[in-house]
């Protein structure tokens, strides 16, 4: 009779573990949307991997190749990752507080109009302004913010309609 309880008690308990309901959801405790109720990880997961930053290009860091002048900025944040899966957006202050997007084309004046642009390779941006007459001056000083979005944070349409269904 003992050997037959001492068999059974394991039995018993290998049963209740395999009967438990399995709950999928983001398990990592470092994700935005971790749940604590999830036991199995559906690969939904997604983090804050964005960096920004604001940097000042001032005259003296521009450089000359008619018809246009460029700034290379040296960036780490801009992995082979970002270059193959994320996103650098670049964006320039037009006016105090306000900033526009790159590309961006203004019109200083009824006879041209000024283009700035932005180019990224990895751990590098390039920054070029041309004005449309070709005659382009030192653009002297200016306020850009950068931020780089590694691919961890980007979330596919599939990511949201779960989110949305759990709620």
């Amino acid at each position: 009779m003992k050997r037959i309880i001492l068999l059974l008690i394991p039995a018993l308990l290998l049963g209740s573990i395999s009967c438990k309901k399995s709950i999928y959801g983001c398990t990592d405790s470092n994700a935005l949307n971790h749940s604590n109720k999830a036991n199995v990880d559906d690969g939904s997961c997604y983090y804050d991997n964005i960096e920004s930053d604001e940097i000042i290009i001032n005259s003296w860091d521009w450089s000359y190749s008619n018809p246009m002048y460029y700034a290379l900025i040296n960036y780490p944040a801009i992995t082979q990752e970002v270059v193959d899966q994320g996103a650098v957006l670049v964006y320039m202050e037009t006016s105090t507080n306000y900033y526009s997007q790159l590309p961006v084309t203004f019109y200083p004046s009824s006879q041209w109009s000024t283009s700035v642009e932005v180019v990224h390779t990895l751990s590098q941006l390039q920054i070029i302004w041309t004005d449309s007459d070709l005659n382009t001056l030192n653009p002297g000083s200016w306020k850009f913010k950068i931020v780089v979005i590694h691919n961890k944070s980007i979330v596919s349409d599939e990511d949201i309609k779960k989110e949305l269904m759990k709620k």
